[in-house]
């Protein structure tokens, strides 16, 4: 219902934004302008299957990581699939999950058109990730963020020299 809908609009604002639907067809934006109870009630029925999808792939995603770095010793991760996501928040989501579970600096990163695009969280390090980046930044193609998450786009390419780096930014920690 409308009422349901008012109640939990801070929930459903909140949500990444909208998923596919990001930009010109902004799912929130759309359903803060629906003309009536109708129109609004089927704009957040489509959210909500969206979202299931989004946690789904987020889940998958994020047990495969658990798996592959479950013996880990390093100071950070860093990880690379070569896959378009195509959900907006994604990879915030999978980074973030990952650096609550192991503790330790994340940056996560997946296919975008010609390069990678990334995501990092260091919620648990004294080092900012806007740092992190900044100290091989000769290596994106842009970054920004605050000092416990960031974003930032890499070639192909220069991922192995972005591992180097970011190495030896968290050795000193």
């Amino acid at each position: 219902t409308i009422q349901k809908l008012i109640k939990n609009r801070l929930e459903v604002n909140d949500f990444y934004g909208n998923l596919k639907n990001n930009g010109r067809n902004n799912n929130v934006f759309n359903l803060l302008i629906s003309e009536n109870d109708k129109e609004a009630i089927k704009i957040a029925r489509d959210m909500g299957r969206q979202k299931i999808v989004f946690e789904n792939l987020v889940g998958k995603i994020v047990e495969r990581g658990i798996k592959k770095f479950k013996n880990t010793q390093d100071k950070l991760i860093l990880w690379a699939i070569d896959k378009d996501l195509e959900l907006v928040g994604a990879g915030a989501k999978i980074s973030t999950e990952l650096n609550s579970h192991f503790k330790i600096p994340v940056f996560f990163c997946n296919k975008e058109k010609t390069a990678l695009k990334g995501s990092v969280r260091a919620n648990y390090s004294n080092k900012s990730a806007v740092e992190a980046l900044k100290s091989c930044s000769d290596l994106l193609i842009d970054f920004g963020g605050h000092p416990k998450a960031a974003g930032f786009h890499i070639k192909k390419q220069n991922l192995k020299k972005l591992e180097e780096a970011l190495e030896k930014f968290y050795a000193g920690q």
